[in-house]
């Protein structure tokens, strides 16, 4: 064979073997559907979920291509470092591309009506909000919607309604979301609080171990209840945080003209998850909200509910003097908007065949 034949097939060879064992990423590379820019610094993951492998993280402001979106259109499927990665779609907002008229256009001049300059949102707030929001997941569905779309830090602090009006009256927090009407009217009533709202409502139940040693499962009302597990000295696991739920269960003491003492009468002093876990461990009742109870799994029972005394509304108020007012207002404004109360109304139904919270915004 001559060399210069000899030369040409050798390079024919490996052009082939390269072809096959070493495709292009650009040759594999699916159409770009759109492009967008991070939000803020977002985490880029090896797969469309929080919990896959972190392979880098968008800048805010980086512009990204997007090759796909998943089914729910939750995370998008990019463009990353000559692979693909997957960054949370609510952390991106799409470009909007500069598009210019092929001819000028002459219009006569029509008088605008003054545009309204909407205030500028501050970087962050504090949200000062009961236990039972916290350890539902209820938070965790709905505060990074309103981060991403305004771009804003919520700095969270689960705390009982005692305490987190405490916070408020001391300059603390910036906006209360509670469940204790009478403390909540009198926080605004003194000056200390505006712009409260009906946010939501569920409702409180009594669970206890499946056995029932008072035999409260049939009585008729919550003081029926209370009065069995008092005569029994079955054990009873109180709150004792002055949370909203702290003060809705020595409410219904008093309505049952009981001042609960003795061993058989425990108090936490925790928040509603765990005071849930002592009273499974001690084989003791316990009042709950009930989206906590359903959350968080223990092998307690749900042995009475319904009845009006059981009512478990929520409010959020924006703290006086704060020095947040704009993104306070704005986030009161979203979640009693149709969007923040279809958030709050779907929250639990697919898992639980029901709402763990009933969207209920009105202006008090």
């Amino acid at each position: 064979m001559k060399r210069g034949n000899l030369v040409f097939s050798v390079l024919t060879a490996l052009f082939l073997v390269f072809s096959f064992v070493a495709p292009s990423f650009a040759a594999s590379t699916p159409k770009v559907i759109k492009k967008v820019t991070a939000t803020k610094d977002v985490c880029v993951h090896s797969n469309a979920g929080a919990k896959y492998k972190k392979i880098g993280v968008a800048k805010k402001g980086k512009e990204l291509q997007v090759v796909s979106t998943t089914k729910n259109k939750t995370w998008y499927k990019i463009i990353w470092n000559s692979h693909y990665g997957y960054v949370y779609a609510n952390y991106t907002k799409a470009v909007v591309a500069n598009t210019t008229a092929s001819k000028p256009v002459t219009t006569k001049p029509v008088a605008s009506k003054p545009v309204a300059v909407k205030p500028k949102l501050e970087s962050s707030f504090i949200l000062a909000t009961t236990t039972s929001t916290q350890d539902s997941g209820l938070l965790d569905a709905i505060i990074p919607v309103f981060e991403a779309k305004y771009d804003v830090d919520v700095k969270v602090v689960a705390v009982g309604t005692g305490q987190a009006i405490k916070m408020g009256e001391q300059g603390d927090a910036d906006v209360l979301m509670v469940h204790d009407r009478k403390s909540e009217d009198k926080f605004v009533a003194e000056g200390r609080g505006t712009y409260a709202w009906n946010l939501m409502y569920n409702q409180f139940l009594i669970a206890g171990p499946k056995d029932d040693p008072a035999h409260i499962k049939d009585s008729k009302t919550v003081q029926d209840a209370f009065k069995k597990i008092a005569d029994t000295k079955s054990i009873f696991i109180s709150r004792a945080d002055k949370s909203g739920t702290n003060a809705k269960e020595l409410t219904l003491w008093s309505d049952a003209n009981i001042t609960p003492s003795g061993d058989w009468y425990k108090k936490a002093g925790l928040g509603m998850g765990d005071t849930l876990r002592m009273a499974d461990e001690l084989g003791g009742y316990t009042l709950s909200d009930e989206a906590t109870f359903l959350t968080n799994k223990t092998s307690l029972v749900c042995l009475l509910k319904g009845q009006k005394e059981l009512l478990n509304p929520y409010g959020i108020i924006e703290v006086v003097g704060t020095d947040k007012p704009n993104v306070s207002k704005t986030f009161i404004d979203w979640l009693v908007s149709p969007e923040g109360q279809k958030l709050i109304g779907k929250y639990g139904k697919t898992k639980y065949g029901k709402p763990l919270f009933v969207p209920n915004a009105s202006k008090r």
